[in-house]
């Protein structure tokens, strides 16, 4: 009776191994790769293919609010046609009568008024320099937007209109964006083939940085206060920009020592 005890045990185990193993050729079967496969396969680092205009958005940008604060400021409150137009950090923006621009402090609620004729309609991104000295106003449909500077000291706007692609970056008194450039090769809206650019925001002098080609464009990820680092964009042959498995996408570094703060 022992022996046969213990030889209906060992059955016993054997079946439920086989169970086991059925399950498990099973469920390699049904899933998208399989079980064994997966545990020894090795992975190779491959380039991210990122199409013009999905970048994501700078690390240092904060992140566009299109829903209006709750500001408390008497000469605000009673300005009649005010439109909101956006936030950033640490300011928000209206448009009165296209005529003038109100950008409140979030922190003490202090008010600057720009004067001038402004063609914005609709919801804007702002973004500011993070030492109240600088804001940018920039509507559109992205990718490319147009774009005003202001500076708070002087209560202007500085320059004219710029054409952007995606948000700026500010470096001391430096605008770093990428410009609306294009080549005919690019099969998407107006063939836009961004280069990198800043602009000195005291002298209005303009410095090419990243200039894009028939085979390359770039965009701008986010600054430091020693580099940029940016999106290369770029053909591994050829000059078909339809043809998504041959582009590339990689990110590198640019010494930002050329521009004087």
């Amino acid at each position: 009776m022992k022996q046969s005890s213990r030889g209906f045990t060992l059955i016993q185990v054997l079946v439920v191994l086989g169970f086991i193993v059925m399950c498990a050729i099973i469920y390699s079967v049904n899933v998208k790769k399989p079980l064994f496969v997966n545990l020894f396969k090795k992975t190779n680092p491959t380039l991210v293919i990122t199409p013009l205009g999905e970048e994501p958005l700078p690390t240092n940008s904060p992140t566009p609010t299109f829903v209006e604060p709750t500001i408390t400021n008497r000469v605000l409150d009673n300005t009649p046609d005010k439109n909101y137009l956006g936030s950033s950090a640490k300011y928000a923006v209206y448009l009165v009568n296209s005529k003038e621009l109100n950008i409140i402090s979030k922190t003490n609620d202090n008010l600057t008024k720009i004067k001038g004729i402004f063609a914005i309609s609709g919801e804007a991104i702002i973004t500011d320099d993070g030492y109240d000295r600088y804001v940018s106003i920039s509507t559109g449909t992205d990718p490319k937007r147009n774009a005003i500077i202001i500076s708070l000291a002087t209560k202007s706007q500085i320059g004219k209109d710029i054409c952007m692609v995606g948000q700026p970056m500010f470096w001391f008194d430096q605008l770093i964006y990428n410009n609306c450039d294009h080549y005919a090769n690019r099969p998407w809206g107006e063939g836009l083939a961004p280069s990198i650019v800043a602009m000195n925001l005291k002298t209005l002098a303009v410095k090419t940085l990243l200039k894009s080609t028939s085979t390359v464009h770039y965009g701008i990820k986010s600054v430091t206060e020693k580099e940029l680092t940016y999106y290369q964009t770029f053909l591994s042959s050829g000059v078909d920009w339809s043809k998504n498995n041959l582009i590339k996408t990689i990110t590198k570094t640019y010494s930002l020592g050329v521009l004087k703060k």
